[in-house]
């Protein structure tokens, strides 16, 4: 159930028929009996379209008012491993479509409302983060009976691949059941067997070393090829089949040869322009030059005229003031 429904998140109980079927408290004929009732009586969400949102009820009984009802009343202990079974002829809301997939039509446009009212941040990532915070180091099994198979789910109504469920079922290395057989009592055992080995044999190992080769890892289970699956992002491996109480498990894998460094190049700095200082000149000493001598040429005297002497008058004509051409 969605967001407007009082039931998301919460265990659900009908009647007389307890929410939690504790095998302490009733026997194998009486938890099937209560078990088929309480599946066969359910209350529909219409906000979500009939009731089609299992991750985000299942991500809100994590929230701390649902949980701590749900462990009142004797559910997801502190002490118990944990078994998830989706059971769904549709997609989850919530689902996240691989590119080039729409949504089957939705005659009565419901899903679309309730995917944008309470998806946000719902993924499958998120869930199971949300269960491993829950669980601690007790074991889980994600499982699922859904359409698994694309080639067989029926095409009429809204039968569609179990999109949201699997992509979960996938993370965790759970197990899903194809609803398309009609028959899941084969299905549910396996699931059972599943749980059974998580709960009593050790199913995953975390692996030592990184940067694995993951092509040459090989497990074998008392000496005999086992079957596996490798998770890069936590680094972890999962055996399908750990054996039995005693068996021992061989792992091997190669590292990946190390990158061979690329050149770096070498940048030859560029020579810091110096300054040029111009040395001062050095001062000369000035040498006057002797002046060169010069010829002192004594002027010729120029001739000076010598007047004639004028003769004397000595006599008595020269009384007379004449005077006598020469």
């Amino acid at each position: 159930h969605g967001s407007r429904s009082p039931h998301s998140g919460r265990l659900w109980k009908h009647g007389h028929h307890p929410a939690v079927l504790d095998s302490k408290k009733y026997s194998l004929s009486e938890i099937r009996a209560h078990l088929k009732y309480l599946v066969s009586h359910v209350s529909g969400d219409w906000h979500g379209d009939g009731g089609e949102e299992g991750l985000y009820s299942l991500l809100r009984g994590f929230d701390h008012g649902p949980l701590t009802s749900s462990r009142a009343k004797g559910f997801f202990r502190e002490d118990a491993a944990l078994a998830v079974v989706f059971v769904s002829d549709e997609n989850d809301i919530c689902a996240q479509y691989p590119e080039g997939v729409t949504r089957v039509y939705d005659p009565d446009r419901l899903e679309l409302g309730a995917y944008r009212r309470d998806c946000a941040g719902v993924t499958p990532v998120g869930v199971l983060d949300a269960i491993k915070r829950v669980q601690g180091d007790r074991p889980y099994v994600i499982s699922g009976i859904v359409y698994n198979n694309h080639a067989t789910y029926p095409r009429d109504g809204e039968n569609e691949y179990g999109y949201g469920y699997l992509d979960l079922i996938s993370l965790a290395h759970g197990l899903s059941v194809d609803m398309a057989l009609g028959n899941y009592s084969q299905g549910l055992a396996a699931i059972g067997e599943m749980v059974t080995k998580k709960i009593q044999l050790q199913t995953e190992f975390p692996l030592s070393q990184t940067d694995i080769d993951v092509s040459t890892i090989e497990v074998f289970v008392d000496g005999l090829p086992s079957q596996y699956s490798y998770a890069a992002d936590t680094n972890r491996l999962y055996l399908q089949d750990p054996g039995r109480p005693g068996s021992v498990v061989e792992i091997s894998y190669c590292l990946n040869p190390a990158p061979e460094p690329e050149p770096t190049e070498t940048v030859t700095p560029e020579p810091e322009p110096t300054e040029t200082v111009t040395p001062e000149p050095e001062p000369t000493e000035t040498v006057t030059p002797e002046p060169e001598p010069t010829e002192t040429v004594t002027p010729e005297p120029e001739p000076t005229e010598t007047p004639s002497p004028q003769p004397t008058c000595d006599g008595p004509a020269c009384g007379n003031g004449g005077v006598l051409g020469v």
